[in-house]
């Protein structure tokens, strides 16, 4: 079986490039892209490495449309050595299973439990948190902002250019806005309708010091950083400007701004010893549309969430507002691949097999009883 590994300079090729051998999926859904040494001392080659990698898994998953759903590309550390993976969507992979002819329904099963049952046996959850800091009350912000603005800036230009016309102006009555119930967003794409909380914005410059309410965008702000909605230790990475993930997941310049300036520089300033994140994680597909405004979007406004340690929360509480009350563990994203996998395939096809083995059980002891009642 092939290995996946970036480690050093001992997979690069001749001409400099960066190699990368087989993907293997044939016994979980979990697969090892490669590892990166140096990840925290030096990040403008990690995000080399990471951009490289994350390009690799998009090709695999091109020339692999059956798992083009839903998939997720994570970054997580092993033995001081961190790690990328490609995690597959669970179902899928073992629909893919079944589908070949080399595997049969109890092999398949039976690598599905084991995929279970070592993720489960691996986690340890932490204990319950305290808030110090009450978390701020998030606001209702319009949905559908992106729309609302395009709709006035085609009316407006509509009614300029048919201004002398006075039955095309009147024609155009209808002007969608914003209702006058919900907030409007001071920062959002004009592409999609991902806008920003403002009440969880984590500014890292100058800005700190004023009002979130105020915080808004320079031109050279290219990223932007807030919390999440729930009370989880994770910040979400957003471009200024529509990109989806499939974007950033191969943009070096986007890594090398991840990696250097926000986790070395800014995180890294709340962190005692050791790395201030768990891991990073960037969802595809149907995973990467769940925090979007619209659940359908296909090519929705990307984003990285970063898992941060408990610490590095508790010394930024007290500056930023953002963050207060973001205590409890980030989602474990292997348990929840189990519980899909379970409930949509697994549990079903086990229960089955039981039944099968305790109907030849059954038909054994007939034929049993039936020897002895014949000898007597």
């Amino acid at each position: 079986m092939s290995r996946n590994s970036f480690i050093g300079f001992e997979n690069l090729r001749e001409d400099g490039g960066f190699q990368i051998e087989e993907f293997i999926w044939d016994n979980k859904p979990r697969i090892h892209v490669g590892t990166i040494e140096n990840f925290r001392d030096e990040p403008k080659i990690a995000a080399k490495r990471v951009s490289f990698m994350g390009e690799k898994c998009l090709d695999f998953i091109k020339s692999n449309p059956v798992f083009q759903e839903k998939y997720r590309i994570e970054l997580s550390p092993e033995e001081g050595l961190w790690k990328l993976y490609l995690h597959l969507d669970p179902v899928a992979w073992f629909d893919a299973l079944m589908s070949r002819p080399n595997e049969t329904r109890g092999s398949v099963i039976k690598k599905a439990r084991e995929c279970v049952n070592n993720v489960r046996e691996t986690y340890y959850p932490s204990r319950p948190e305290n808030f110090i800091y009450d978390p701020i009350l998030s606001k209702s912000y319009c949905n559908h902002h992106g729309e609302c603005v395009r709709c006035e800036y085609f009316i407006d230009i509509m009614q300029i250019l048919n201004a002398d016309a006075e039955t095309n102006r009147n024609s155009i009555t209808v002007n969608k806005s914003c209702p006058w119930f919900v907030e409007t967003p001071k920062i959002y794409c004009r592409s999609c309708n991902w806008y920003a909380e403002q009440e969880r914005i984590i500014p890292f410059d100058e800005r700190l010091k004023m009002p979130l309410g105020d915080y808004s965008l320079k031109q050279t702000d290219e990223w932007i950083v807030i919390s999440r909605l729930e009370h989880v230790r994770e910040l979400l990475v957003f471009p200024t400007k529509h990109k989806t993930n499939k974007d950033l997941i191969k943009s070096e310049e986007f890594w090398a701004w991840v990696l250097d300036n926000l986790v070395k520089n800014f995180l890294g300033a709340f962190c005692s010893r050791g790395y201030p994140l768990n891991s990073f994680a960037m969802n595809f597909g149907t995973w990467e549309s769940e925090l979007a405004k619209d659940k359908n979007a296909v090519d929705c406004h990307g984003h990285l969430h970063l898992c941060l340690k408990l610490d590095v929360v508790r010394k930024m509480e007290y500056k930023y507002l953002g963050i207060r009350g973001k205590v409890n563990d980030p989602y474990h994203y292997g348990l929840l691949d189990c519980k899909e996998l379970e409930t949509s395939r697994l549990i079903s096809l086990e229960i089955s097999e039981i039944k099968a083995g305790i109907k030849e059980i059954n038909s054994k002891l007939d034929k049993i009883l039936t020897h002895l009642n014949l000898n007597k």
